[in-house]
């Protein structure tokens, strides 16, 4: 549990692929225990809302969101 707070507090995209090799397991191990895999796929649905939100917000021709939008 610990590589994925870790993942997710640094703003990465926590998957069973990230959360293994920061932890040092196999994703077989991610996916067999329940608590961790509910977390990680409660971690990346999260990441995805976000990542679909930002690219609704108006912005700069240059990437960057217009302050105040």
């Amino acid at each position: 549990m610990q590589a994925l707070r870790t993942l997710d507090a640094a703003g990465k995209p926590v998957t069973f692929e990230t959360v293994a090799k920061q932890a040092g397991v196999s994703r077989s191990g991610l996916y067999a225990q329940p608590d961790v895999r509910a977390e990680i796929e409660r971690l990346r649905a999260a990441h995805r809302r976000e990542r679909r939100h930002d690219s609704h917000q108006p912005t700069t021709g240059r990437g960057r969101a217009i302050p105040g939008r």
